[in-house]
């Protein structure tokens, strides 16, 4: 069943969808215009607030990085003494809401099980770092990835925001 409009009430309807467009496209040059004059702190935090808005997840943000090479292909023994290492993620590390991840790295085809490889090349680092009493291990997370760089583990300090429900 068609019901015809008086015209005056059909003339109407293009307009509020034309007012609502307008607006959401001034929102958004609004926004643009925000992240454009702000450093990167606000714009974390900009993307923290819209990412919450929308229901998302808030990501762990790196905030140091150190990097181990010299491993040789198919060894999972540090290179060298990890003293210096340890002196890195001590001071990296003395917020206790940081994690440290350490990322072992190995090629693909470099042993039978390359992931297995990085793994306890990662688990290598972060042990010595356990020893010297530079991280607790329940702060560390390790890590395994394939990469057709030279095999290395990275080492990363990380803030890991708290959920909605606790406090900061």
């Amino acid at each position: 069943m068609n019901v015809a409009l008086p015209l005056h009430a059909r003339r109407g309807r293009w307009l509020m969808t034309f007012l609502d467009l307008a607006l959401l496209l001034i929102g958004f040059l609004v926004a643009v215009q925000i992240v454009d004059r702000r450093d990167g702190a606000d714009q974390r935090r900009m993307a923290a607030g819209l990412r919450a808005a929308f229901g998302g997840r808030a990501e762990a943000q790196a905030l140091d990085v150190a990097r181990v090479a010299g491993f040789a292909l198919g060894v999972p023994d540090a290179p060298h003494d990890a003293a210096r290492l340890a002196n890195w993620a001590r001071s990296a590390a003395m917020d206790p809401r940081t994690q440290l991840v350490v990322t072992g790295f190995a090629r693909p085809g470099e042993s039978d099980a390359p992931l297995a490889l990085a793994a306890r090349r990662a688990t290598a680092i972060a042990e010595a770092l356990r020893r010297d009493g530079a991280v607790p291990a329940t702060r560390i997370v390790i890590e395994a990835r394939l990469a057709p760089q030279p095999p290395r583990v990275d080492l990363g300090i990380r803030y890991q925001p708290s959920s909605p429900g606790e406090s900061p």
